[in-house]
């Protein structure tokens, strides 16, 4: 999950017309601004149609045909569920919204082809090694004491849930908390383990990535493009730098600086569905703006008349949970619905995050969240609120090693050098990219969420003018023992 503090306030007015196809009478004689903890319905359609046409239109048709394909998925996963209405339907179908051609339908159709799993059974610690360490999850901890210490620890965390698997249990969903992936804020992944028709093991990751503004690949052209605004990718490994600007990949940076995840482990009866569940999306080249409510001010810096919702990763784990669990799972907002629903899969306390200072309509202290969310504009201070502690809230089945913590720095126009509290030794920029323009190493921009060690920040230039410059930043409160990303 990512927020941009500095667009805390703003307010992107949504054209209602744009973005609902079709509206009753009643409700276009009475509009309303959809508050938080409303569920906003909305229907698509093919009318006006171009060669020009953003990837995520879709006609009824094709709308339809991933529907129809998304129900065999669910029927043959868990027979017992009831279909859904249509005006209830599960915002798993985000697949439709952005399927504009037979050709993607077909894609969509053959990542759905899953394999039938095998009882999970006892598992061997090698076998577990070799896929904790498998190219899409921890490759680079292969050969380290971290590394190691990490496998033997959710070795035994996996071992005692095995007692709790009941008969329709095929595997375990892993929920990786990666702390300071974006700025100070904590990210959330899920993975699957499982094994399939042969008996081999098998590790699946899934999460959205918060792509920061910038030139990188359009998952619309192919092409380079510059994006102006924040948008949500899903992908189904960690490194993810040919995607993110400056060839980062947040994730790996944030193990960078503070090690392995933090992670909880829970059996689940449909491990095998996440694989393919993820895949889908990227074959079509799905994404969306990025945020937590249709305020969000980062969410909403684009030119595009968006055909679906806003969202962060704490949504896509929460309709990606529902997957895995042969669930179907409505579109809700972020806050307070999701975040209160998974609090528990997340490790947060029953009582963190309950109540919150908020300055809409009037500034108050200790308001409830469900009352706070009423009012837009105390979402986005409640989401980094949320961000930069919930994983420090509570522990988990496996905990990571290294503590953290941010800090502020003063810069000067003219000078060499960044200077950094006592004691650290690496760091990243909390700042946005654009608020570190004109601070270079050995000529190059430095971007925010790039980890950097401290005798990289002593030959660092500032060559802007005017008044000091205060830039954020986060580093560890011990040394990391990761060494360098493999990239």
């Amino acid at each position: 999950m990512h927020v941009n503090p500095q667009n805390a306030n703003q307010n992107i007015q949504i054209d209602k017309s744009l973005t609902d196809q079709k509206v009753s009478e009643s409700e276009a004689s009475k509009p309303k601004k959809p508050s938080l903890h409303q569920k906003e319905k909305k229907e698509y359609s093919s009318e006006n149609s171009s060669a020009n046409t953003p990837i995520h239109k879709f006609s009824t048709e094709e709308k339809k045909k991933q529907l129809d394909r998304l129900n065999q998925l669910y029927k043959a996963r868990k027979p017992n569920i009831e279909p859904k209405k249509e005006q209830e339907e599960s915002t798993h179908t985000d697949l439709g919204k952005t399927a504009n051609n037979a050709a993607k339908i077909q894609d969509v159709q053959e990542a759905f082809a899953c394999e039938i799993p095998q009882t999970l059974g006892k598992i061997a610690i090698e076998e577990l090694r070799d896929v904790v360490f498998g190219e899409k999850c921890f490759p680079q901890f292969a050969n380290t004491r971290e590394g190691g210490q990490f496998v033997a620890e959710l070795m035994s965390v996996v071992d005692k849930k095995m007692s709790l698997m009941q008969s329709t249990d095929k595997g375990m969903a892993l929920v990786f908390r990666f702390p300071c992936a974006y700025g100070p804020i904590g990210h959330v992944a899920v993975g699957s383990l499982w094994r399939n028709n042969q008996g081999q093991l098998q590790l699946d990751i899934s999460h959205q990535e918060s792509i920061a503004p910038g030139e990188r690949v359009s998952p619309r052209t192919g092409k380079i493009e510059n994006f102006s605004w924040y948008t949500g990718q899903i992908f189904d490994n960690f490194d993810t730098h040919k995607y993110y600007p400056g060839k980062i990949a947040p994730v790996v940076e944030s193990m960078k600086l503070l090690g392995l995840p933090s992670v909880n482990v829970f059996p689940v009866p449909n491990p095998e569905v996440l694989r393919p569940y993820t895949q889908a999306f990227m074959k079509i080249e799905h994404f969306t703006p990025y945020g937590a409510t249709l305020a969000w001010g980062p969410a909403m810096q684009n030119p595009d008349d968006w055909a679906v919702r806003a969202e962060t990763c704490f949504n896509v784990f929460y309709k990606t949970w529902g997957v895995i669990n042969g669930e179907r799972v409505n579109w809700e907002p972020t806050l307070p619905n999701v975040f209160i629903k998974i609090k528990h899969l997340l490790g947060i306390p029953a009582d963190a995050f309950t109540k919150f200072s908020v300055q809409k309509p009037v500034p108050r202290d200790g308001v409830p969240l469900e009352e706070a969310c009423q009012h837009e504009g105390n979402a986005v201070p409640i989401f980094v609120e949320i961000g930069k502690g919930w994983i420090n809230s509570g522990s988990a089945d496996v905990n990571g090693k290294i503590a953290w913590r941010g800090f502020k720095t003063t810069i000067n126009a003219g000078t060499v050098g960044v200077p950094l509290s006592a004691g650290i030794t690496s760091f990243k920029f909390n700042s946005e990219t654009a608020n570190l323009q004109g601070l270079t190493l050995h000529g190059e921009q430095v971007i925010k969420d790039k980890v950097y060690t401290a005798d990289e920040a002593r030959q660092m230039r500032f060559q802007g003018s005017g008044k000091p410059k205060t830039i954020d930043y986060v580093a560890p409160l011990a040394a990391s023992v990761t060494g360098p990303a493999k990239l």
